[in-house]
């Protein structure tokens, strides 16, 4: 079980909504609380190396602003770009990146 204030603090983008739907075939109910396992138990991008620590770095460029920098997310077979604790949209890991991915859970 995740702590609530967890699930209270977080949001999540219209955008995001759309594709947690489109590419995961999420409910509305299932949503926040797959959002907030990616938030919590996700690894981030500081904790990896090499190959991942670039594709990880491409990521922080093309989803940042003047807001400051997206911080990717690796959980499942997704990868999760966060404002702070705002959902900003989800994607699939390539599937090249895939056995990298898994050898660090």
């Amino acid at each position: 079980p995740l702590p609530m204030a967890l699930a209270v603090s977080i949001h999540i983008t219209k955008h995001a909504h759309e594709r947690l739907k489109q590419r995961l075939g999420l409910g509305k109910s299932a949503r926040m609380r797959h959002v907030s396992r990616g938030l919590l138990l996700g690894k981030r991008y500081k904790m990896k190396r090499g190959r991942i620590k670039n594709y990880c770095d491409k990521l922080r460029q093309n989803h940042s602003d003047a807001r400051g920098f997206a911080n990717p997310y690796f959980y499942g077979r997704f990868v999760y770009i966060f404002f702070h604790t705002t959902l900003v949209t989800v994607f699939p890991i390539p599937h090249d990146m895939e056995n990298h991915v898994e050898s660090l859970n």
